[in-house]
């Protein structure tokens, strides 16, 4: 063997060896990433009990056309607008006031009929939680109004309510209506209709869902964590599409008292600060029914760890 080819097997011994050290050192990189676990104590969650689902018979999923038509739901919102898209309401405001009727009252002197306000008013003892999907490119305010009689409402003088900050992008808005921090009203007695104004501003904007349901904190999801540093601030989130995407909604935090433990979501209302305003963080029932990827975020190391169910 000559100088030449000796050099040759020289530097392909070498070119194996680093190759082979890069590869130890990348498996070991991964292991290291993946080390955090996390685990679901069930896969299957209870939908729980959403008024429009249960009651009405005929969800606010927005999937289909707006009930009772288009005219009825949408106040101040460009009807030639309306378009559905991925599931969602997409919509046009043409003024400072747009409408959403979620539960329309029914109008004075007419018949208990259809799926109205008069014919099914809303047991406020019992359905506590309004949640909503959201999208819109501009921060802004919407407001919640209830009726407790059947009339036009062009002006609502009967509908509690107060301004809710809504921040630009996509977000799951869930409000305890018997808690709710900018309210001016009590939610009680048996309301006939529910309005949701999206907006202040001539402004377009996507409704994804609307569910108001009770407040099960009985429905619980044990979400399971293991090698993370005590001491770690935990965020655990929820997103239709995969883990750590960017649609993700934010369910609940901890705090790590161990390198393992259990976050019980949906054992207590939590909140999060949006626009200076502590929103509540949903329950496993305050999300639309479907599949969702479950994962954690620890804010120490910026990590996410993914359920394997």
């Amino acid at each position: 063997m000559d100088r030449q080819q000796l050099r040759r097997g020289f530097f392909i011994v070498i070119a194996g060896v680093l190759a082979g050290l890069l590869l130890t050192a990348m498996i070991g990189r991964l292991n290291a990433s993946a080390s955090a676990g996390l685990s679901l104590g069930t896969s299957v969650i209870p939908e729980g009990d959403d008024f429009a689902t249960r009651v009405l018979g005929q969800p606010w999923d927005m999937n289909g056309d707006p009930y009772p038509d288009i005219k009825t739901t949408f106040w101040n919102i460009d009807r030639n607008s309306f378009n559905q898209v991925n599931g969602a309401w997409s919509l046009q405001a043409t003024s400072s006031d747009p409408a959403l009727w979620l539960h329309w009252t029914g109008i004075n002197n007419t018949q208990k009929v259809l799926k109205l306000g008069d014919r099914f008013p809303i047991e406020t003892n019992k359905y506590e939680l309004l949640s909503f999907h959201m999208c819109t490119g501009q921060d802004t305010l919407a407001n919640l109004y209830w009726f407790y009689d059947r009339s036009p409402h062009n002006n609502p003088n009967n509908g509690i309510s107060q301004f809710l900050p809504i921040q630009s992008g996509c977000r799951v808005y869930v409000i305890d209506l018997n808690n709710f921090p900018t309210f001016s009203g009590t939610w009680s007695g048996k309301p006939l209709g529910l309005r949701l104004d999206p907006a202040m501003e001539p402004i377009s904007f996507e409704i994804g869902w609307v569910r108001l349901t009770s407040k099960d904190l009985s429905n619980i999801v044990p979400i399971s964590w293991n090698s993370v540093s005590p001491g770690s601030e935990l965020e655990f989130y929820a997103s239709p599409t995969a883990c750590a995407a960017s649609d993700r909604i934010l369910v609940g935090t901890t705090t790590a008292g161990s390198a393992s433990g259990t976050f019980s979501w949906g054992s207590s209302l939590q909140t999060a600060r949006i626009s200076g305003v502590d929103y509540n963080l949903p329950l496993p029932e305050s999300l639309e029914p479907g599949l969702y990827h479950i994962f954690m975020k620890d804010l120490s190391t910026g990590d996410f760890s993914c359920s394997s169910s």
